[in-house]
């Protein structure tokens, strides 16, 4: 320890230079620049312990689930009330219902307009608002699909609002991934505040404890 202050002593410029080179590769990797970064590998997963009671049932209750990926939207804004509004959506709806269906990656495509009684058929009801003012279209996603199908279709989605061509018609997208994505992008926002705020403060406490800029600067750059 000795030697080392002797040599941080006499060459101060080079310490401080290594350190911030240090400090940088850090970061960068942190951030991706070597391969996967910090943020990419976060995950909402809940926490498992391999070969538990519980972990068995899990992976057994997620074989046995065969229900499909599912991408829905929420219109409203409308008034179902209306019988000028609902034949038009009666009318209309079908096609934009085949547009959907024709994207890559999509199933089917249900909504409260399929039946012929549109939303007098009681087996409507679960796509209705409980108050008649929306309604909700659910897109069910092949077997298989790619991030940029599931995306298309999100996209699509986004546009049925303008579609329908009813004033104050708003839409809202939701998916399981869509909610993941959110999740994640808050926590980094947070993380990055956090960081943000805490790092100034404890340099300048750093700088209360060991008296000097050079000194405290250690312990914080290593910790970054």
């Amino acid at each position: 320890m000795k030697r080392l202050g002797r040599h941080t002593a006499l060459q101060p410029v080079r310490v401080i230079v290594g350190w911030v080179i240090v400090m940088t590769l850090s970061l960068a990797a942190a951030l991706g620049a070597f391969g996967e970064g910090l943020f990419e590998r976060l995950s909402t997963g809940q926490p498992t312990i391999p070969g538990s009671e519980s972990q068995i049932a899990l992976d057994r209750i997620d074989e046995a689930d065969d229900s499909p990926d599912m991408v829905d939207l929420v219109i409203t804004g409308i008034d179902l009330q209306d019988q000028a509004q609902v034949m038009g959506l009666m009318t209309g709806f079908g096609a934009i219902r085949d547009d959907i269906a024709a994207l890559d990656g999509v199933d089917a495509v249900l909504d409260p307009f399929l039946s012929p009684q549109g939303p007098m058929d009681p087996a409507m009801q679960p796509f209705l608002s409980t108050e008649a003012d929306g309604f909700v279209v659910r897109v069910e996603m092949a077997e298989e699909f790619t991030g940029d199908e599931r995306v298309a279709v999100e996209e699509r989605l986004r546009e049925v609002a303008d579609d329908i061509a009813i004033d104050g018609a708003t839409g809202i997208v939701s998916s399981e991934k869509l909610i993941t994505d959110s999740v994640l992008d808050q926590v980094q926002k947070d993380l990055l505040k956090g960081e943000a705020i805490t790092v100034p403060i404890s340099f300048i406490v750093m700088i209360v404890v060991f008296g000097g800029f050079l000194a405290a600067s250690m312990p914080v750059i290593g910790a970054i």
